[in-house]
């Protein structure tokens, strides 16, 4: 009885700090929803909800930051979380949105259709996700892979000759450094580096970097 009771006072308490984290998400005030969402994982970790909203908070803070470093930090952490929600809700069409989001804000285009079409098997009547997984098709965005990690002797190389002095040119999709000749494909984004480009695709969701000068 004790225990059943103390679940009971445990589930309540989860879900009053998510709705405090709602009311503070919509008064956009992030830090303060993210502090609730977290509290509401601690007093249940179960709950898919807690953890989609805490990835929408990360990710507004991300959109809002004006250091890239932490805009990336912001954008790992909203996609851990989105990956969490979806794992316990495979349905939550939301979670993979996010996801999606997450990863073109990490200057992963590839993985961000693989996050829009794995969102379609769950949730095939997504209009949200048809239009995202249509636009970064339509600039040239396929659902192949390249992890600079796997070729890190090849990677390695690469930033030898640049810091040689080497020419270089930016990926046309990621915006790393690359020295010329370009391969034809980034090992960053797994894109063809000489390509179109997202254009003003992040901009337009939000997930875009700060230019620096």
């Amino acid at each position: 009885l004790e225990a059943s009771k103390l679940s009971t006072i445990t589930l309540e308490s989860a879900n009053e700090a998510r709705e405090a984290g709602n009311v503070a998400f919509k008064a956009r005030d992030w830090q303060l929803a993210l502090q609730s969402y977290t509290a509401a994982i601690a007093a249940n970790g179960a709950d898919f909800r807690s953890y989609g909203n805490r990835a929408a908070a990360l990710l507004e803070m991300a959109k809002a930051s004006e250091a890239n470093a932490e805009k990336r930090l912001l954008f790992k952490r909203g996609l851990e979380d989105s990956c969490r929600c979806t794992a316990l809700d495979p349905t939550f069409e939301k979670g993979y949105y996010r996801s999606a989001l997450c990863q073109m804000g990490l200057k992963d285009f590839p993985r961000a259709l693989i996050a829009v079409k794995d969102g379609l098997k769950k949730c095939s009547t997504s209009r949200v996700l048809r239009q995202l997984g249509a636009e970064l098709k339509k600039c040239g965005v396929k659902d192949s892979i390249a992890n600079p990690f796997v070729g890190s002797a090849r990677w390695m190389q690469m930033q030898c000759k640049i810091a040689e002095g080497c020419p270089t040119q930016e990926c046309a999709w990621c915006r790393v450094l690359l020295p010329i000749p370009l391969d034809a494909y980034c090992l960053h984004c797994a894109c063809d580096p000489k390509g179109s480009g997202v254009g003003e695709l992040a901009a337009k969701y939000g997930v875009e970097w700060v230019t620096t000068t």
